[in-house]
């Protein structure tokens, strides 16, 4: 996997996350703050982040990639949607088929690892990840 595609790269973290036993951000506003600083920080060397568009129309950011993206894994039942809170959860089966495909080069590796640690330092500022997960 090169990381080339947006989905992609989505899907890398996702199984990241899976693995690590991260939650999900259940705020779509989260992802789009994430993504948009992830772009910020390394859309030189990730070529997913450096064609990502955010509108500006009303802040805060927003990506229809990733809407889009994130709408699509709910609807295919990569992410569901438990009620009766409507908690997102990967569904387990699937980030299993996906760690399978989950081939990285040793810097595509790398910048995952890097990728994952700004995403849980940004996920405990915002009260998503505890010391406890």
């Amino acid at each position: 996997m090169l990381l080339n595609s947006f989905p992609e790269l989505f899907r890398a973290i996702l199984v990241r996350m899976f693995d690590e036993n991260i939650p999900l951000p259940q705020d779509d506003e989260i992802w789009q703050e994430l993504f948009y600083h992830l772009k910020d920080e390394m859309a030189e060397r990730i070529p997913a982040l450096s064609n990502m568009r955010f509108n500006w129309d009303s802040p805060p950011a927003h990506s229809s990639q990733i809407s889009l993206t994130l709408n699509g894994f709910r609807f295919y039942g990569f992410i569901q949607v438990r009620s009766p809170k409507l908690e997102n959860e990967l569904d387990s089966y699937c980030m299993e088929c996906w760690r399978r495909d989950l081939f990285l080069s040793p810097e595509n590796s790398l910048i995952l690892d890097e990728i994952m640690g700004f995403i849980k330092t940004r996920l405990s500022s915002k009260g998503v990840l505890t010391s406890n997960t």
